[in-house]
């Protein structure tokens, strides 16, 4: 499948990092990834992808607290909040995140998400 589109995926479990990664890359998006939530900032700011999958808790800054910078330096880009914690979506999305996916997903659900808001 040829498709574009680059996708950042975030989280600190590094089964899920590889898992999404794997994936992605095969149904053919450039993706990269970050293990920790300050990683995950520069990573965005230094080269904002298409799309960024972002999980909730970290060590340090969480998820959101790495939204809200990120639109603090006015970039505008989908974040995917993933978390296995039972929260409200609303909640999330006020604190900047575009949507929420719950963990575990299935591969359906992660490539209606990735379509979504990466337009091939």
């Amino acid at each position: 499948m040829s498709t574009s589109g680059t996708i950042l995926i975030a989280d600190d479990e590094p089964s899920i990092v590889e898992f999404m990664t794997d994936f992605l890359s095969d149904e053919g998006y450039q993706v990269q990834y970050a293990t920790t939530s300050a990683s995950a900032l520069a990573a965005i700011l230094a080269a904002p992808p298409d799309l960024a999958f972002m999980d909730l808790t970290f060590d340090g800054l969480s998820g959101l607290d790495v939204i809200r910078a990120v639109r603090t330096h006015g970039i505008d880009i989908p974040v995917v909040i993933m978390t296995a914690a039972t929260t409200d979506e609303q909640s999330l999305e006020a604190h900047g995140a575009t949507a929420y996916l719950p963990k575990p997903f299935d591969l359906d659900d992660l490539l209606a998400c990735v379509g979504q808001y990466v337009r091939v």
